[in-house]
């Protein structure tokens, strides 16, 4: 089912004429194309709606609530299906590799859907802890740290979906390996080594400080080493790999 649903995603792209051109209508024709179609809406919905119900436990199960620990557990668990979004814009182009349709365009345009959701979700958990009986909003600082972390999640979630969307041809091969490679990196160097590594090489060791309301340097430091490495070094590979195979159609 859940393979249906995913090809019914897919599906939602239809192979209309891109009528924008140069690299802002690329953004604007791909950030179209990211809620175009019932499936790819209803992963939004999901989206949003798994973030909500994630804070909604968080703020029931603590006795005076804050917003740093629901909006940590959304956008935790949020950063899982955000992914799929991405995989689902740059297999538009995998899928039509004759076409001569750039990828940054459509990188940028899943980053800042990336964003747009990660925002979403901070409002929701402020809503949900200011309906609260008891609650703590804390610092207006630490509230804005606490959003800019959730966008940095995202974003770095969303870039490793479109690496892999680019360089695994199946969306749900693609989409599993956002979450088994980075976790299983995460378990990996864990084991093997210590546990300040895991901050500067996996997604998950680099992200989960900018969630606690007042990141270091040092943890911005290794969030944007990791960002290069995987975000970079993914969509590099993935963008590579797609020239070639346009290469060998012409």
């Amino acid at each position: 089912m859940l393979r249906s649903g995913v090809g019914g995603m897919a599906r939602d792209r239809q192979h209309r004429p891109v009528t924008a051109t140069g690299s802002a209508g690329g953004v604007r024709d791909a950030l179209r194309r990211a809620t175009a179609g019932t499936g790819r809406r209803v992963l939004l919905a999901a989206t949003l709606l798994v973030g909500a119900l994630a804070a909604v436990l968080v703020v029931a199960a603590a006795p005076v609530p804050s917003v740093a620990g629901p909006a940590a557990a959304t956008q935790l668990l949020v950063s899982v299906l955000v992914p799929l979004s991405g995989v689902l814009l740059v297999q538009d182009l995998t899928r039509e590799p004759r076409e001569d349709r750039r990828v940054a365009p459509v990188v940028v345009a899943a980053v800042l859907h990336a964003a747009a959701v990660s925002l979403a979700g901070s409002a929701l958990c402020g809503i949900v802890v200011a309906l609260a009986p008891q609650s703590d909003l804390g610092a207006p600082a630490t509230a804005a740290a606490v959003v800019l972390g959730g966008v940095a999640v995202q974003v770095t979630a969303q870039l490793v979906g479109t690496g892999l969307g680019l360089l695994l041809d199946r969306p749900l091969v693609a989409f599993a390996a956002t979450i088994a490679l980075p976790l299983g990196l995460w378990l990996l160097v864990g084991a093997l080594g210590p546990p300040v590594a895991q901050r500067w090489l996996t997604p998950f060791g680099a992200t989960s400080p900018l969630l606690a309301g007042a990141p270091s340097v040092v943890d911005v430091a290794a969030w944007a080493v990791v960002l290069v490495v995987w975000g970079g070094g993914l969509n590099g590979l993935g963008a590579a790999r797609l020239a070639g195979r346009r290469s060998a159609l012409r």
